[in-house]
């Protein structure tokens, strides 16, 4: 049996996205049920739970964490998350991330997996030209304030105090954007496809910043408008000087048919192990 679980509310629509194509159960509330395979998002909220579940059951419920955190996250210098993930299996969405954890805790990453969300359709008159929603950073603080300077022109919406960290809240904001800005919080990151998916998948295009993870940069470069100046790539945007980019929904042809294989098989590889492990104690 295979269900799914969410620790954090800003991932509750992956984990709806999931079970919807896959036609498994999205457990709101966890009831661990043994010989089960849970698929974890935002284990980082959860890892003390997790570990207390697995250990009172044997080990007869298996986790499938789903790790969303960069490596400068303070949640990967956190041993009891460390634990949970050496314990199970580990997908993470980058390139750079399954690196990582491979050579900083030897923690093998067997595919990718992405963030998925259910298309919407954009408002046909839209509110806002610009807009950025994330954790306050003084480097975001700063071009913020700049592109008010620089773009008077432009209606600019952002912010930096989570009134936005709601699903619904964000999908009607992102309804009325044209354009999202994705800037890193973090140096030395991984391109943030989470921001990035939940934009395109309400029919917002995306400027941003390149990650340090050059082989993600590359791949998104056909559905993003990504390089080191941001002001100028705006300003070209807004002058229509630059070329429109591959949809959403060819995104995630392409990466299912990239990664749609591995990860299933991942997933039954993992479900087979459990049903045959409890099987073996029963017989005993």
């Amino acid at each position: 049996m295979i269900k799914i679980i969410c620790g954090h509310d800003i991932f509750i629509e992956n984990a709806n996205a999931l079970s919807i194509r896959y036609k498994w159960t999205f457990e709101k509330q966890f009831k661990p049920v043994i010989n089960t395979i849970y698929i974890v998002f935002g284990g980082h909220i959860l890892f003390n739970m997790l570990l207390e579940t697995q250990k009172r059951l044997l080990n007869r419920i298996r986790y499938i964490i789903f790790n969303s955190e960069q490596s400068n996250s303070v949640y990967l210098n956190e041993p009891k998350y460390i634990q949970l993930m050496k314990q199970n299996i580990v997908l993470d969405f980058s390139f750079k991330g399954t690196q990582y954890l491979n050579h900083t805790y030897n923690i093998y990453t067997p595919t990718l997996y992405w963030f998925e969300f259910i298309p919407c359709v954009p408002n046909e008159n839209r509110v806002y030209d610009l807009a950025f929603v994330g954790s306050k950073q003084p480097y975001r603080v700063k071009l913020m304030h700049e592109l008010e300077l620089m773009f008077p022109q432009l209606n600019i919406i952002y912010d930096f105090n989570w009134k936005y960290s709601n699903p619904t809240t964000l999908t009607s904001l992102l309804k009325n954007t044209r354009v999202v800005l994705n800037i890193p919080f973090y140096k030395n990151n991984s391109l943030e496809t989470h921001r990035i998916h939940k934009a395109m998948s309400c029919g917002c295009d995306v400027i941003s910043l390149p990650s340090s993870d050059e082989t993600t940069n590359r791949m998104y470069e056909e559905y993003i408008y990504i390089g080191m100046d941001i002001k100028t790539l705006i300003q070209q945007y807004f002058n229509h000087e630059v070329s429109s980019k591959k949809s959403y929904t060819v995104l995630m042809q392409h990466l299912y048919s990239e990664y749609n294989t591995p990860f299933l098989n991942t997933i039954h590889k993992q479900n087979s192990i459990v049903k045959y492990s409890s099987k073996l104690k029963y017989e005993i």
